[in-house]
Protein backbone atom coordinates (compact mmCIF):
# COMPACT_ATOMS: atom_id res chain seq x y z
CA UNK A 1 0.00 0.00 0.00
CA UNK A 2 3.27 2.56 0.71
CA UNK A 3 4.86 1.71 -2.01
CA UNK A 4 1.63 2.18 -4.64
CA UNK A 5 1.14 5.77 -2.23
CA UNK A 6 4.89 6.47 -3.69
CA UNK A 7 4.65 5.60 -7.14
CA UNK A 8 1.51 7.62 -7.63
CA UNK A 9 3.00 10.43 -5.75
CA UNK A 10 6.34 10.24 -8.08
CA UNK A 11 4.14 9.53 -11.30
CA UNK A 12 2.36 12.85 -10.48
CA UNK A 13 5.57 14.55 -9.95
CA UNK A 14 6.53 13.50 -13.14
CA UNK A 15 4.09 14.49 -15.05
CA UNK A 16 2.94 17.71 -13.70
CA UNK A 17 6.63 18.56 -14.08
CA UNK A 18 6.54 17.64 -18.47
CA UNK A 19 5.65 20.49 -20.63
CA UNK A 20 3.52 19.73 -23.89
CA UNK A 21 5.56 19.73 -27.35
CA UNK A 22 3.32 23.31 -27.86
CA UNK A 23 4.88 24.83 -24.82
CA UNK A 24 8.36 23.95 -25.55
CA UNK A 25 7.63 25.17 -29.46
CA UNK A 26 6.28 28.35 -27.71
CA UNK A 27 9.53 28.60 -25.91
CA UNK A 28 11.68 27.97 -28.79
CA UNK A 29 9.95 30.88 -30.81
CA UNK A 30 10.05 32.95 -27.60
CA UNK A 31 13.86 32.08 -27.53
CA UNK A 32 14.54 33.45 -31.31
CA UNK A 33 12.27 36.46 -31.31
CA UNK A 34 14.27 37.68 -28.61
CA UNK A 35 17.92 36.86 -30.71
CA UNK A 36 16.21 38.15 -33.76
CA UNK A 37 15.41 41.52 -31.55
CA UNK A 38 18.51 41.57 -30.18
CA UNK A 39 20.58 40.86 -33.54
CA UNK A 40 18.61 43.99 -35.03
CA UNK A 41 19.36 46.60 -32.53
CA UNK A 42 22.86 45.25 -31.98
CA UNK A 43 23.30 46.09 -35.55
CA UNK A 44 22.02 49.44 -36.00
CA UNK A 45 23.49 50.67 -32.51
CA UNK A 46 25.50 53.77 -33.06
CA UNK A 47 27.32 54.90 -29.69
CA UNK A 48 28.29 58.21 -31.04
CA UNK A 49 24.71 59.27 -30.71
CA UNK A 50 25.10 58.48 -26.98
CA UNK A 51 28.06 60.43 -25.99
CA UNK A 52 26.77 63.12 -24.04
CA UNK A 53 27.39 67.06 -24.07
CA UNK A 54 29.46 67.71 -21.76
CA UNK A 55 27.80 71.19 -21.03
CA UNK A 56 24.58 69.67 -20.92
CA UNK A 57 25.38 67.11 -17.67
CA UNK A 58 22.57 66.58 -15.25
CA UNK A 59 23.11 66.09 -11.59
CA UNK A 60 21.91 63.04 -10.77
CA UNK A 61 21.44 63.60 -7.31
CA UNK A 62 19.44 67.05 -8.06
CA UNK A 63 15.86 66.78 -9.38
CA UNK A 64 15.56 70.58 -10.34
CA UNK A 65 17.07 70.02 -13.74
CA UNK A 66 20.45 71.56 -13.02
CA UNK A 67 23.40 70.70 -15.14
CA UNK A 68 26.85 70.92 -14.12
CA UNK A 69 29.12 73.75 -15.35
CA UNK A 70 32.80 72.35 -14.75
CA UNK A 71 34.15 69.14 -16.21
CA UNK A 72 38.07 67.96 -15.96
CA UNK A 73 39.27 66.30 -19.19
CA UNK A 74 42.24 64.57 -18.74
CA UNK A 75 44.76 62.01 -20.25
CA UNK A 76 44.89 58.30 -19.15
CA UNK A 77 48.15 58.11 -16.90
CA UNK A 78 50.78 56.23 -17.85
CA UNK A 79 53.06 53.39 -15.71
CA UNK A 80 56.77 53.11 -15.03
CA UNK A 81 58.94 51.78 -12.52
CA UNK A 82 59.58 53.49 -9.17
CA UNK A 83 58.57 54.53 -5.21
CA UNK A 84 55.51 54.95 -3.33
CA UNK A 85 55.58 55.30 0.90
CA UNK A 86 53.77 52.11 2.47
CA UNK A 87 52.35 53.26 5.52
CA UNK A 88 50.16 50.08 6.74
CA UNK A 89 49.67 46.77 5.68
CA UNK A 90 46.22 44.71 7.01
CA UNK A 91 43.80 42.63 6.42
CA UNK A 92 41.10 44.79 7.73
CA UNK A 93 39.60 46.92 4.68
CA UNK A 94 38.04 49.10 7.10
CA UNK A 95 41.21 50.23 8.84
CA UNK A 96 42.93 51.05 5.11
CA UNK A 97 40.11 53.22 3.89
CA UNK A 98 40.20 54.93 7.69
CA UNK A 99 43.74 55.69 6.96
CA UNK A 100 43.58 57.03 3.64
CA UNK A 101 41.12 59.27 4.34
CA UNK A 102 43.26 60.54 7.15
CA UNK A 103 45.89 60.60 4.45
CA UNK A 104 44.11 62.58 2.20
CA UNK A 105 43.31 64.98 4.75
CA UNK A 106 46.52 65.56 5.47
CA UNK A 107 48.16 65.53 2.51
CA UNK A 108 45.83 67.33 0.43
CA UNK A 109 48.09 67.21 -2.97
CA UNK A 110 49.34 63.89 -2.85
CA UNK A 111 47.43 60.86 -3.87
CA UNK A 112 46.86 57.82 -1.45
CA UNK A 113 46.41 54.54 -2.67
CA UNK A 114 44.40 51.69 -1.10
CA UNK A 115 46.42 48.39 -3.20
CA UNK A 116 44.89 45.14 -2.58
CA UNK A 117 47.32 41.97 -2.82
CA UNK A 118 45.05 38.94 -1.45
CA UNK A 119 44.73 38.63 1.52
CA UNK A 120 46.55 42.15 2.60
CA UNK A 121 45.06 46.27 1.88
CA UNK A 122 48.39 48.01 1.44
CA UNK A 123 48.20 52.02 1.92
CA UNK A 124 50.22 53.78 0.25
CA UNK A 125 51.68 57.57 -0.84
CA UNK A 126 53.19 59.40 -4.10
CA UNK A 127 54.51 58.64 -7.19
CA UNK A 128 58.49 58.88 -6.97
CA UNK A 129 60.47 58.74 -9.84
CA UNK A 130 63.74 58.52 -7.55
CA UNK A 131 64.19 56.72 -3.78
CA UNK A 132 65.26 60.99 -2.56
CA UNK A 133 61.62 61.86 -3.14
CA UNK A 134 59.89 58.96 -1.32
CA UNK A 135 62.41 59.62 1.41
CA UNK A 136 61.14 63.19 1.87
CA UNK A 137 57.77 61.36 2.09
CA UNK A 138 58.92 59.26 5.03
CA UNK A 139 59.77 62.31 7.04
CA UNK A 140 57.52 64.43 5.94
CA UNK A 141 54.81 61.38 7.67
CA UNK A 142 57.01 60.91 10.63
CA UNK A 143 56.32 64.23 11.45
CA UNK A 144 52.72 63.90 11.42
CA UNK A 145 53.33 60.84 13.51
CA UNK A 146 53.17 57.79 11.13
CA UNK A 147 57.15 56.49 13.05
CA UNK A 148 56.97 53.11 10.58
CA UNK A 149 56.51 54.43 6.92
CA UNK A 150 58.56 52.44 4.43
CA UNK A 151 59.81 53.31 0.70
CA UNK A 152 58.17 50.53 -1.47
CA UNK A 153 59.26 49.88 -5.35
CA UNK A 154 55.70 50.40 -7.56
CA UNK A 155 54.42 50.80 -10.49
CA UNK A 156 53.98 54.45 -10.59
CA UNK A 157 51.63 56.83 -12.64
CA UNK A 158 53.96 58.92 -14.70
CA UNK A 159 51.53 61.85 -16.34
CA UNK A 160 49.22 61.74 -13.07
CA UNK A 161 46.81 64.93 -13.08
CA UNK A 162 47.10 67.07 -10.10
CA UNK A 163 44.25 66.42 -7.29
CA UNK A 164 41.38 68.46 -7.85
CA UNK A 165 40.10 70.85 -4.83
CA UNK A 166 37.77 69.83 -2.55
CA UNK A 167 35.48 72.72 -4.06
CA UNK A 168 31.47 72.22 -4.72
CA UNK A 169 30.41 71.85 -7.99
CA UNK A 170 28.26 75.35 -9.30
CA UNK A 171 25.34 74.16 -10.57
CA UNK A 172 23.61 76.43 -13.21
CA UNK A 173 20.07 75.86 -14.25
CA UNK A 174 20.14 74.03 -17.53
CA UNK A 175 18.51 76.76 -19.33
CA UNK A 176 21.15 79.17 -18.49
CA UNK A 177 23.53 76.65 -20.51
CA UNK A 178 21.37 76.56 -23.26
CA UNK A 179 20.84 80.46 -23.95
CA UNK A 180 24.71 80.70 -24.03
CA UNK A 181 25.17 78.34 -26.87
Amino acid sequence: MLRALALAILVILVLGGCKSPGELRSQDRAGSQLKEFIRKHEATFDPVKYDPDPRLLVNAGNSSGLAIRAIALTALPETTSGFRVQVLLTQVIDQASELRDTLDALLPNDWVYVVYDAPYYKVRIGDFRDRSGATQMVKRLSSFGFKDAWIVPDNILMNIPSKPPDVEIEAVPRLEILRQN
